[in-house]
């Protein structure tokens, strides 16, 4: 509980696991991949229990490595980067079935940018130094730029398709990512994880970056 600092629960899912979204889809309330056995846990954060198990889905060593993306009511995607299979996977919200992967070199973080709302994916790999930006409709590259080494990787509060915040870890630096344009903001030691949030602008004038 964040209010007061205490423990609710705690739910046994699969080994090593590393990532979690929220998904508030039928009876799963939060998804986690789990990268000791490559396989992925639905979580009723009700009743603070396992509903159901999606094996093989190469599993993530990353913070941000499974996100969900919503088309509708019972509508939408879950993306899991499978780190050291070298590809994201897929999953239905709905059938939770698998739906393909994209092959990506080393993919730590996905996230979904914030606008238009839901239609880029981004996936950031370590091994190719990228940030691509991915159109879920046909699953087409938008953008990728160079970036070091990046490890986390959240959509830019300021909503444009395919901005991103990046942490790059050994590059000891923060990457503001627009469209193919990185720009990197130094000083950070070992940057690995990053956190989302929210702000307000009576003037809002988009930073020249």
């Amino acid at each position: 509980n964040p209010l007061n600092g205490t423990v609710v629960a705690t739910i046994r899912v699969g080994a090593q696991p590393y990532a979690v979204a929220c998904g508030l889809v039928s009876d799963a309330d939060a998804w986690v991949s789990n990268y000791g056995d490559n396989s992925v846990s639905l979580l009723n954060l009700h009743t603070y229990t396992v509903t159901r198990t999606i094996p093989n889905v190469p599993g993530s060593r990353s913070l941000h490595g499974i996100n969900t993306l919503f088309f509708g009511p019972g509508q939408g995607e879950a993306w899991v980067a499978g780190t050291d299979a070298n590809l994201v996977t897929r999953l239905s919200l709905d059938t939770f079935a698998p739906l393909g992967a994209l092959p990506i070199p080393a993919p730590t973080s996905v996230t979904f940018s914030s606008a238009p709302a839901g239609t880029v994916g981004g996936v950031a790999s370590t091994l190719g130094n990228t940030v691509t930006s991915i159109y879920v409709a046909g699953l087409t590259v938008v953008a990728a730029p160079q970036v070091p080494t990046p490890l986390d990787l959240i959509p830019h509060p300021f909503p444009r398709t395919g901005e991103y915040i990046a942490s790059t870890g050994p590059a000891n630096s923060i990457a503001w990512i627009v469209g193919n344009t990185a720009t990197l903001i130094p000083g950070v030691p070992g940057a690995t994880g990053l956190a989302g949030g929210s702000f307000t602008n009576s003037n809002p004038v988009r930073p020249n970056v």
